[in-house]
């Protein structure tokens, strides 16, 4: 499917939820499929019962910032039948969350990545079909598509400064690991050697032993260059704390503490 210059990844999700399929791709579930009515907001859809779906999987960086996204949903969604795969409970304004699957199979979710206009959000826990979202990021933001390109979206950097006022914002972050430590079951990352004022990403015990399959162990992690992604804490010099281990990895090599940033 090919629709405004970009090749997005097919994937269909019944109402029930998305399943991986044996051979790693998203599995068909059969499920009623609704009408959009409309997009009152970006990542959101109005069905024609009156139901309203924010879709899961994706956020802008900047609340209310994010018409250019709205505008393109709506030219993808509205008037156009979708399944639909509940990602959890509604929210204090009565919207669920949810994978929307056009009626040709456009996963409406890795749509907007893929366009450059939204960033995979985080999650404790991916299934293959919440990794393509990753993968039509990474796609967008290698091709500097859609903010990648005009500077709406970027990967920052751990030692900026502004991080550290960014508390209620999501953000992708970049960096080297300067050091590690450990409180009880929470693991630090310090991207600094002033912990108290750097920036600084935790890590919850049963997320680093995950981590720790993949070689990504807190402990092995001083001199690395990684990617985290996530929601910003208020905190001199920024601080993150990964909702699970698919928000972080490595995207350099190693060098000595202190080198990079």
């Amino acid at each position: 499917m090919r629709r405004g210059g970009l090749s997005v990844l097919i994937v269909v999700l019944g109402l029930g939820g998305a399943s991986a399929a044996a051979d790693g791709s998203c599995a068909v579930a059969e499920g009623p499929q609704r009408r959009v009515a409309a997009v009152p907001a970006a990542f959101v859809l109005a069905l024609d019962d009156g139901t309203r779906i924010r879709l899961a999987g994706v956020v802008w960086p900047r609340p209310g910032d994010g018409e250019a996204a709205r505008r393109a949903l709506a030219g993808l969604a509205v008037g156009r039948p979708v399944r639909l795969a509940a990602a959890g409970a509604a929210d204090r304004h009565g919207r669920l969350p949810a994978r929307a699957v056009r009626d040709d199979g456009l996963d409406l979710s890795v749509a907007l990545a893929a366009a450059g206009l939204a960033l995979a959000a985080g999650a404790p826990r991916l299934t293959t079909c919440e990794r393509d979202i990753l993968a039509a990021e990474a796609a967008a933001r290698a091709a500097r598509r859609g903010g990648w390109g005009d500077g709406r979206l970027a990967v920052e950097r751990a030692a900026d400064p502004a991080l550290s006022a960014g508390a209620g914002r999501f953000a992708v972050v970049a960096g080297r690991v300067w050091s590690v430590g450990r409180a009880g079951r929470t693991h630090y990352l310090n991207f600094g050697p002033r912990w108290r004022l750097d920036f600084t990403v935790t890590i919850a015990e049963s997320d680093a032993q995950v981590l720790a399959s993949r070689g990504l162990a807190p402990a092995v992690l001083p001199g690395a260059e990684i990617r985290v992604r996530g929601w910003l804490d208020a905190r001199e010099g920024g601080f993150l704390r990964l909702a699970g281990p698919e928000e972080i990895e490595r995207v350099g090599g190693f060098a000595p503490a202190g080198e990079g940033g």
